[in-house]
């Protein structure tokens, strides 16, 4: 019987889920004899494989890279399985959404707050427009 391909993926979140899939101590040798992770943050892989029987996703889609991300992780998962809060319902990532746009957000941190330079980011990408 070949081994499980098992990954996991950390998208917008603060990666307590996998701090406490850490912590499962001892157990993670019994897991290590069964299955071999072929990605996730805790290994310095740069590029998800093409497939993997199961892979734990922790944390909500906050930008264009977490989308292209979950996209690919869905096309060569067999098993995808939500990984915590954030992963689930969304957590603190989703705090804006009940405000229509990203755009109040954007306005209270960058430009309201700030007591040096307010400006709200440009880069391409990293604020998703939805």
């Amino acid at each position: 019987m070949s081994r499980l391909k098992l990954a996991t993926v950390w998208l917008g979140g603060c990666s307590g889920c996998h701090m406490s899939f850490l912590d499962l101590d001892e157990w993670l040798i019994d897991l290590a004899a069964q299955a071999d992770v072929v990605f996730s943050p805790f290994a310095d892989i740069k590029k998800y494989p093409e497939y993997v029987d199961v892979v734990l996703v922790e944390g909500a889609i906050a930008n264009e890279e977490h989308l292209e991300t979950i996209q690919i992780v869905r096309e060569r998962s067999q098993i995808l399985i939500s990984f915590g809060d954030c992963a689930v319902t969304g957590n603190v990532t989703a705090l804006r959404n009940p405000l229509g746009s990203a755009e109040p957000v954007l306005q209270r941190s960058y430009i309201q707050a700030v007591d040096l330079k307010p400006q709200i980011p440009h880069e391409p990408g990293i604020v998703p427009h939805y």
